[in-house]
């Protein structure tokens, strides 16, 4: 039975559909080069881009952590409650995405939710977004 299986090409099929898979995988979850991220938040008129994308390594660890490997966020967010979201759930207290930048395209729904204008560093003081008071001076390092 087994020889016939091999024959009839079963396991030549069966260790395909695996290695496109894992290779889908790599390619969603991969993590991305800063130019693809800021190049993706110019595309989406992501405002502010320079802070943001300082805010998504910071937030990542350069796009490297666990978080973002197992949720495609490399933001932070969590699962928005009272907006429209890309986001597919939540995971480990936070957003999970489809794609990394289904991620971009929540923070341009975020953006337009809540800023107005003005001093991007102070709006996000005044919203309290992290729960670090240097957050806005880490930033501005990056």
């Amino acid at each position: 039975m087994r020889d016939k299986l091999i024959n009839n090409g079963y396991y030549t099929t069966v260790i395909m559909a695996i290695i496109i898979i894992l290779l889908l995988i790599g390619k969603v979850t991969k993590a991305q080069t800063k130019e693809e991220v800021y190049q993706e938040l110019i595309r989406q008129d992501i405002k502010h881009p320079d802070i943001v994308l300082a805010q998504i390594r910071l937030e990542s660890g350069n796009m490297s952590s666990n978080l973002y490997k197992a949720t495609r966020n490399f933001a932070g967010m969590k699962l928005a409650k009272t907006r429209e979201t890309t986001a597919g759930g939540e995971r480990y207290g936070h957003a999970w995405y489809n794609h990394w930048a289904d991620c971009v395209a929540d923070l341009k729904i975020w953006q337009d939710c809540y800023y107005k204008g003005g001093c991007y560093y102070e709006f996000l003081e005044s919203i309290g977004y992290a729960e670090s008071e240097e957050y806005v001076n880490k930033l501005k390092q990056f």
